[in-house]
Order: structure tokens, then sequence, then C-alpha cells
């Protein structure tokens, strides 16, 4: 039975309850027969999310492929590479407009009155401390209603539900991102 199921951390330590509670729907979600490379994340005869549950989407999944921006536009691809939307995978192609919720570290980028209305949701964080660039396939950008008063957090992983949005933006003709998210929830 599934709410039998545990994540045992070494040393005793505990995982707040809102890891703990992702984890096991995610386990549920695999369990049921998640099909990372396939065309679909989920199996044929695996019923998809309620629409009021989000699906819980990790970066092993969302950063588990190569994207080189550098390709975009390369006459000497083998196929060309128009908007960079080919180098990602049908299966995360098809999370787009989806509610979904993700996990990681707060990087803002906008504040208003000290509230955080934009941000970067990113895998690691590397970028915040050791100054290295992560892959564009390693950060969703999120955008947040500043009726929800967020303030910025350091040093914590933070989970997001919202709209996600798969597709290359650009900015002044550089990719700026390939995730999006319009934010609703926000959890520690």
């Amino acid at each position: 039975m599934l709410s039998n199921v545990t994540f045992p951390l070494p040393g005793g330590m505990r995982r707040p309850p809102m890891t703990q509670r992702l984890l096991k729907r995610a386990y549920a979600v695999l369990a049921a027969g998640l099909a990372l490379g396939s065309a679909s994340l989920l199996a044929a005869d695996t019923p998809p999310p309620a629409a009021d549950e989000a699906l819980p989407i990790g970066f092993d999944v969302l950063s588990n492929f190569e994207f080189d921006p550098a390709k975009i536009g390369d006459p000497t691809e083998a196929a060309a590479i128009k908007t960079g939307n080919q180098m990602i995978p049908e299966a995360i192609r098809k999370l787009d407009g989806k509610k979904v919720v993700v996990g990681g570290f707060m990087l803002p980028l906008k504040l208003d009155h000290g509230v955080v209305t934009e941000m970067l949701l990113l895998k690691n964080q590397t970028a915040c401390c050791y100054g290295v660039t992560p892959n564009l396939n390693e950060w969703v950008t999120v955008d947040i209603p500043k009726k929800y008063g967020l303030k910025p957090l350091m040093d914590t992983v933070v989970y997001f539900t919202g709209t996600f949005r798969v597709g290359t933006k650009l900015e002044d003709g550089t990719v700026s991102s390939i995730y999006q998210m319009d934010a609703d929830k926000m959890e520690q």
C-alpha cells in the first residue's frame, strides 16, 4: 500500500511533510507506469491526475536531455533546428499548459517593494553560490502575482504549483528560457 511507503534519509533525518507528500505522489505515478522515454509521461493505461491535482515533475526529468541553443538555425545540423523546440523531448512538450508542481531553489529576478514577482526556479544552487550558468533545461522562469506577497527565500527548496509552459522564449534574439510557469501556489 502506498500509504505505508516511506522515504528515509540517512542518520534519521526527516523530510518536510510537503517533500514527503510529493515523493509519495511521484512514486505512485512511477509505480503506475511513468514512461520517461516514450511519447507520453504516463503509460496509456494510467489515468491522468485529477483536474485539480498537479503532476509532480522534477529536474531529473526536465534536464535529462541536451539543449544546445547554438544549434538553433545552424545549417550544418542534420535536421534544421528552427526554434529549439525540436530539441525538447515530446514527452516534456506535452506538459505545455498542464498544472504541475516543481521544486527547486529560488533566484529572484524582479522585486516590487521587496516582493518577488519574477524568479528562476533552479535545479541546484550553483548559479547563486558559485556563478556557474545552468543549462537552459535546469531552470523554470516563474511569474508570481504580486498579490501573493512572496518574500525572497535563500538556501531553501521551494515547490511551485502552476500552469507550465514549454517552448523557447526569446529575448533580444537569444533563448532566455525553455520552461515558464504562471505560479498560483508556493510551499516549502
